[in-house]
């Protein structure tokens, strides 16, 4: 298995591992979920450009920068796509169970009350939820798409540095 495959894929897991407490807001009073939320978006941006960084680790080669940012950007790609498929069977099926609405009613009750006296039901709010999660796992890709490979090379340079001193001495 190449480097950034199994960078990606094991990015990919923790990205889920990760993504999982953001799910409490739905379950938990709102403000222990919002503060829950804050702490994995934290460090969601750790996470990001780390399937790089694993990949340039396992690599035993130096290898030119335009390998480096190739193979980080597949590995972002494939982690956050891991991640961004779960995130969104999730999202799914809250929305589909009524966690999402019940939700949003403690989170905007007046806006929601309105909504619902307009005649908006619970299957506007799931067509609504989704194509949201859509255009947000997008931008989650391609954050991982660009981070990844950035992180990457940092860790490739240092990587070089360390290569250097270790032959100056």
């Amino acid at each position: 298995m190449k480097a950034w495959m199994k960078a990606g894929i094991i990015v990919g897991i923790l990205q889920i591992v990760f993504t999982l407490p953001a799910f409490t807001i739905f379950f938990l009073p709102i403000e222990i979920g919002v503060v829950i939320s804050y702490i994995a978006c934290f460090i969601f941006l750790f996470l990001y450009p780390l399937p790089g960084i694993l990949d340039v680790h396992w690599t035993a080669e130096a290898r030119p920068q335009n390998e480096i940012l190739k193979s980080g950007a597949l590995s972002g790609f494939l982690a956050s796509s891991i991640d961004g498929i779960i995130t969104f069977l999730l999202i799914l099926l809250v929305s589909v169970t009524g966690g999402m609405e019940t939700y949003l009613y403690e989170a905007i009750p007046v806006e929601m009350e309105a909504l619902s006296q307009a005649g908006f039901g619970s299957m506007f709010f799931i067509i609504l939820v989704v194509v949201q999660t859509c255009i947000a796992l997008i931008f989650h890709i391609l954050t991982g798409v660009i981070l990844s490979p950035v992180g990457g090379l940092i860790y490739a340079n240092i990587k070089n540095k360390r290569r250097k001193l270790k032959k100056e001495e």
